[in-house]
């Protein structure tokens, strides 16, 4: 009995230490959970290893293997990401897949652009992208399209020899060296480049299109885009005006289309630099823009766009543009607090232009906010520091001159803007820019507002509306400006043709010298003869088209630009000197209609240089603002 009851109490104790942990090393930790990693990829390459166990909160790679001629598309799944050919998940909490994707290896050839120079040569760089990496060499072959003048040879094997060169195509042994040749892409690559000399020269011309083609793709690859432009940009300044950026054309209340559209000719997007220079490569439409390093130097990359801590080597920042069809350089803000921070505004004085050296207004008070770089926040202060910079190389900076801001204004962006290219003006804000130190006879001051392209004019001293803004009294308007490089122009500008018309050596263009309705002599508008005729935008555009005055049949109604090439705030003659236009103020009415608002029209008044917009109908024709005709043609 004794034996039993101490076999049992033994029996017990083995039981309670077992229950403590005690009595041996058979115990084990928490369980850890593991989870399949699966893979799956289309036709075109694999993915190894097919499927991996993995334990809860680590992680795995895989390796991407395209099939010659592929390339790999897309790789997701398990939250991981792509690094090359290697496929990393993120850490596994449940069972996932990771897909693959992959897709023919294409070789494709890019478009690209390069400044002319004034002589010598220079290398245009071209890229043959692939659109993925290779795992082997790719070989191709390349050469430049053109036919070459005179050597009785089909040079572009369109089954035609010694064909004249068109305008906007670059001429081989003109323009560019004719180049032909071999590229390999080496295993790993995505891309591989070729370079084109191209010619330079002191010509004011358009652009010019070099065509390139790539063939002979190897078998490993399958040819993409074979046929790229490269764009020769010329350096000279060509005509002194911007277009609009209008390309679209319009009846009295909608857009009815892209131009040319059969019944509404005439309208702003059937002419200009906007249909015969279309190129949104250097600026939109026909705008034309070089972006700057802080030397003046073209960037080598210009298709880059700004970042706020890029630099110029990679074409994210740049310091400088300039403006290839008026010849102007601009300044470019920044947004970092600096001297030229876009959030600074300025007083105007006298003294921003050397016309009125001497004639300063008092600007202690004026609140103007410039981060105290410039002790008086004055646009003399501000011109003074910009040049003891050297921007860009460069110490004859000046405040753009009356109708220099203009330039700039695309009027195919509607309100609120920026009306700019801000590819190229980064830190543009919607806001008024001062341009001049013209004040007039009250002391107003003039502004650009690129919100919505209406001149601005700021009165210090009285309280005034225009255009439903208010300027009280004594309060002085503060803007940021936008300075510009000095540039000169020829002093006699106009030119009488004896015949009624008058052409404009800054611009290239020649004007009807009367407003339409006026009689006409060989030397003056007869203001006593006729009465400028009120009509309304349609019947204007048909009258412009219609004219064959002074033997010309290609009269049109002037652009918005074009009218503000023309007039000079506080001048009732277009040209004072000569007195070659009729002297009245009036609204002169424009081909350019008022983007996002397809009922009005842009009008400009002469006396002022003042846009507005006016409603094509109702308000052309009434007494109360007469809004006249000029006739113009290239």
């Amino acid at each position: 009995m004794n034996s039993f009851f101490g076999l049992l109490s033994a029996g017990v104790l083995v039981l309670l230490l077992s229950s403590c942990g005690g009595g041996g090393n058979n115990s084990s930790g928490p369980t850890v959970s593991s989870y399949n990693v699966t893979t799956l990829a289309n036709v075109g390459g694999s993915i190894t290893p097919n499927t991996v166990i993995v334990e809860e909160g680590g992680t795995t790679t895989l390796t991407l293997t395209p099939d010659s001629g592929y390339t790999v598309s897309e790789a997701i799944g398990c939250s991981g990401s792509l690094s090359g050919l290697v496929y990393t998940t993120a850490p596994i909490s449940a069972d996932c897949t990771v897909s693959v994707t992959f897709e023919l290896l294409t070789v494709n050839i890019v478009d690209t652009w390069l400044v002319e120079g004034d002589s010598g040569t220079a290398n245009l760089n071209v890229t043959v992208a692939l659109s993925g990496p290779s795992t082997a060499e790719i070989t191709l072959d390349y050469a430049t399209i053109g036919e070459v003048p005179g050597n009785g040879i089909d040079d572009d094997s369109d089954g035609q020899t010694d064909e004249p060169i068109q305008e906007g195509e670059a001429e081989p042994t003109t323009d560019y060296v004719p180049t032909n040749g071999s590229l390999a892409i080496t295993a790993g690559s995505s891309q591989g480049i070729f370079t084109v000399s191209v010619l330079g020269d002191l010509v004011a011309e358009s652009d010019e299109e070099i065509l390139i083609e790539i063939s002979n793709v190897s078998s490993n690859a399958t040819l993409g885009t074979a046929t790229g432009r490269a764009v020769i940009l010329n350096n000279e300044t060509l005509s002194n005006i911007n277009d609009t950026g209008i390309t679209a054309c319009y009846d009295e209340t909608n857009t009815i289309g892209t131009c040319p559209q059969v019944g509404h000719e005439g309208q702003d997007g059937d002419y200009g630099r906007d249909v015969n220079v279309n190129n949104d490569i250097d600026g939109h439409a026909g705008f034309s823009f070089v972006k700057l390093d802080s030397n003046g130097q073209p960037l080598s990359i210009q298709d880059a766009s700004w970042a706020p801590d890029g630099n110029e080597a990679a074409g994210t920042q740049w310091s400088c543009v300039l403006d290839r069809n008026t010849g102007i350089t601009w300044e470019i803000k920044a947004d970092d607090g600096g001297v030229r921070d876009k959030n600074w505004t300025y007083i105007l004085t006298f003294d921003a232009d050397p016309i009125f050296a001497g004639e300063t207004l008092d600007t202690a008070t004026s609140g103007a906010e410039c981060g105290g770089h410039v002790s008086d926040c004055s646009v003399k202060g501000y011109v003074n520091t910009v040049n003891a910079l050297g921007l860009c190389g460069y110490n004859d900076w000046i405040a753009p001159g009356e109708g220099d801001l203009v330039t700039l204004a695309n009027l195919s962006i509607a309100a609120p803007g920026p009306t700019v290219d801000k590819r190229f003006f980064p830190n543009m804000l919607s806001a008024s820019y001062w341009f001049g130190g013209y004040p007039n006879a009250a002391m107003d001051f003039f502004a650009y507002d690129f919100s919505n392209g209406i001149d601005r004019n700021a009165d210090p001293y009285d309280p005034m509306v225009l255009y439903g803004q208010y300027y009280p009294d004594n309060n002085w308007e503060l803007l940021p400006i936008r300075l510009k490089r000095r540039t000169i122009q020829t002093a006699l500008r106009f030119n009488d043709n004896n015949d009624g018309t008058v052409t404009d050596s800054h611009t290239g263009l020649m004007w009807k010298q009367c407003t339409v309705g006026f009689a006409t002599t060989t030397t003056f508008c007869d203001t006593a003869t006729g009465d400028p005729t009120l009509m309304s935008w349609q019947t204007a555009l048909a009258t412009a088209e219609s004219s064959n005055f002074a033997g010309y049949n290609d009269w049109r109604l002037p652009n918005h630009h074009e009218l503000a090439s023309l007039f000079k705030v506080g001048v009732f003659n277009i040209d004072p000197i000569g007195h070659l236009f009729t002297a009245f103020p009036y609204y002169y009415l424009s081909s350019s209609t008022v983007a996002g608002e397809s009922n009005l029209v842009w009008v400009m008044r002469n006396s002022v240089n003042r846009s507005r917009k006016a409603d094509k109908i109702t308000s052309l024709t009434t007494t109360m603002e007469p809004t006249r005709v000029l006739l113009v043609r290239n």
